[in-house]
């Protein structure tokens, strides 16, 4: 096999290669799940502030609170008050 066959063959491979790949990452990243599967409504808030006590963990307690009540207007006005990572 000549050294020009050999590397048109090694290129080949790695275009094959790189397709499968490719290709199967789309596949991965597709959502499975129909969407007449799919939970109607808002997703569930969980705020995890430990222990705290201080008046940003209040508020964001009682947002969260608002909106597992259906109250995601307010909910929303609570949470953009603050600048917190949670």
């Amino acid at each position: 096999m000549s050294r020009r066959t050999r590397i048109l063959l090694v290129a080949a491979v790695a275009v094959v290669a790189a397709a499968t790949v490719a290709g199967g990452a789309a596949v991965l990243s597709r959502d499975d799940q129909p969407e007449a599967a799919r939970p109607e409504g808002d997703p569930p808030v969980l705020v995890d502030v430990g222990v705290r006590t201080d008046p940003e963990a209040e508020r964001l307690r009682r947002a969260a609170g608002l909106h597992a009540h259906g109250q995601a207007a307010r909910a929303g006005a609570l949470f953009a008050r603050g600048s917190s990572l949670q």
